[in-house]
């Protein structure tokens, strides 16, 4: 034999907190008790129906036949809505001139909200422009001043830039990216080489430096010193008292004049 089935005859009102009998309480469809009593029941409706009272729901089109705006809250008349696409006898809720007020708000949250999903592969993209302007611009410049009779050494001791750099300059190829003041100091040496005389093959290990670079250097340096670049031959450059990589550039003017003389035969 199972347990015998209990039959309640009372229940708890969560509104009023008294344990009422089951008489007290609305029927349900089905069945059971209502989840109020009756006097809270019908205190709910009450208040229910006064707080809907307050916010009464306008007419849609009123007796003059100007139609309800729901976002300005007011009556216009027909000519300023537009028909429902699907259902052609109503018109929308908004006004024309709400539906664009809102479609512009709309579009501009969409649009910051697409323009700050894309900046950052905007910017990488932007930056990556740049660094390959700057490599095409450092590698066109290395060409020119090795025209104008400066090696790849001279251009190293004359734009501080390590040798290193200039020959994956030239390459073209690794993960070296020239700086904005590497392009910069580029920038000065091709104006300071402005005067030199540009030939057309570009000039290939000479073993003496360019007669006058040391001269070229020193007058060049304080606007170097303005753009400063990172290398790793800074410590021993300090050491040197000097501010370029190879070291310090050798007066050899003299040394070169005798050379040329000899290799001309003069006496």
């Amino acid at each position: 034999m199972g347990r015998p089935k209990l039959v309640r005859t009372e229940k708890l009102c969560p509104r009023c907190r008294q344990t009422l009998p089951l008489d007290a309480f609305y029927a349900r469809p089905n069945g059971g008790p209502d989840c109020y009593c009756r006097p809270c029941r019908k205190d709910y409706q009450r208040r229910l129906a006064a707080r809907k009272a307050g916010h009464r729901r306008h007419v849609r089109i009123n007796a003059r036949g100007d139609v309800w705006c729901n976002h300005c809250q007011r009556y216009l008349p027909t000519c300023s809505f537009r028909r429902h696409p699907s259902r052609p006898h109503t018109w929308w809720a908004y006004c024309v001139d709400c539906t664009r007020e809102l479609d512009r708000l709309r579009w501009r949250g969409e649009r910051r909200a697409r323009h700050n999903a894309e900046s950052p592969n905007r910017r990488r993209r932007r930056r990556a422009s740049e660094r390959s302007e700057r490599r095409a611009f450092v590698a066109g410049a290395i060409l020119t001043l090795r025209r104008r009779g400066l090696t790849k050494t001279d251009v190293s001791r004359l734009t501080g830039v390590s040798l290193g750099s200039i020959l994956a300059a030239e390459q073209g190829g690794g993960r070296w990216g020239p700086t904005p003041h590497t392009a910069a100091r580029f920038v000065v040496a091709l104006r300071a080489t402005a005067h030199l005389p540009t030939g057309a093959e570009p000039a290939y290990r000479r073993r003496l430096p360019l007669p006058g670079l040391a001269e070229l250097v020193a007058r060049v340096r304080p606007l170097m010193d303005a753009y400063p670049v990172r290398s790793r031959w800074r410590g021993r450059d300090a050491e040197e008292g000097t501010g370029h990589p190879l070291g310090a550039v050798p007066d050899v003017s003299e040394a070169f004049a005798k050379r040329q003389k000899e290799e001309e035969g003069t006496p």
